[in-house]
């Protein structure tokens, strides 16, 4: 049986936004990762004593404790509202995968004459 076009273009865009949720999930994933690191480097520079350096490309410099400190807190904060609107994106996303997803199921069940059983999964 072939598909209706209409149906094929809403499991075209499906396939597409799932795409886009598995590439935000990972962004997600990747920008909590480097939050970590960033909280123990900053536990790590609170606990020492004497000098401190940051890297700069392939070099380090030397630094003050508190200069480290504010420039760890500042892409802390930075990450953070990365990961709050990637996390709003998906969820968005996700809501539209689900409607897309009611109405695929709806076109196929009236398509195979069932009237209104949806599949789960």
């Amino acid at each position: 049986m072939e598909l209706p076009e209409s149906v094929q273009k809403d499991l075209i865009q499906y396939q597409a936004l799932q795409g886009q949720l598995n590439a935000l999930s990972n962004q997600i994933a990747t920008l909590k990762v480097e939050m970590e690191i960033l909280r123990e480097a900053k536990k790590q520079v609170e606990e020492s004593e004497g000098e401190v350096y940051k890297a700069v490309g392939p070099v380090l410099v030397k630094k003050s404790k508190e200069d480290v400190l504010k420039w760890i807190d500042e892409r802390l904060e930075t990450l953070d509202i990365k990961v709050k609107s990637l996390e709003k994106k998906a969820k968005s996303i996700e809501n539209t995968l689900l409607a897309l997803k009611k109405k695929i199921e709806g076109a196929l069940s009236s398509l195979q004459g069932g009237g209104g059983g949806a599949v789960s999964g």
